[in-house]
């Protein structure tokens, strides 16, 4: 089966204040920080993997990739940014990243709102994570640290919800 078929945010890897509904494919928030929710699967170390998500509802969102350990030993809290252990686009097009700080809270991705499906492109052994906003066909690419294993992830600021499409 596909990856991103058997994708699902997880109910252990997140924030306490993060939702997860529809048997994990539907995560969502309603406070006021930044909360992460991961996957449970970790992206694998062969070939080019994609997965997707829809926009549902948002006010601050962030897509990306991380480390769960990192994310883990900050509580699913803030985990972004330098050190955070995650690599993101933010809806107003900033980059928030792990270990790149010429990149790193600059306006340098694409916009996303409501309704727009988000497709991540990862490939470990090039070390690249890429994020295409379906709806414009922009994109935007990363370089990323492959030494751990990685995961999908959302980071949610005040009201959202996302959903895992096939």
């Amino acid at each position: 089966m596909p990856y991103n078929q058997l994708l699902t945010f997880s109910n252990t890897y997140k924030h306490s204040n993060c939702q997860v509904t529809q048997n994990g494919k539907v995560s969502e928030n309603n406070s006021g920080n930044w909360y992460c929710c991961m996957c449970d699967q970790m992206i694998p170390k062969n070939g080019v993997i994609q997965f997707a998500f829809k926009i549902i509802e948002v006010t601050c969102i962030m897509i990306g990739i991380g480390f769960r350990d990192i994310a883990e030993s900050k509580g699913y809290y803030n985990c972004f940014g330098i050190g955070g252990g995650t690599y993101n686009i933010h809806n107003s097009s900033y980059c928030c990243n792990h270990d790149q700080q010429d990149k790193n809270d600059k306006k340098i991705a694409f916009p996303f709102q409501k309704n727009d499906i988000i497709i991540v492109e990862v490939d470990i052994q090039n070390q690249y994570v890429k994020w295409i906003n379906s709806s414009t066909n922009q994109s935007f690419t990363l370089i990323i640290d492959t030494s751990k294993d990685l995961y999908p992830c959302v980071h949610f600021y005040k009201r959202c919800k996302i959903e895992i499409i096939s």
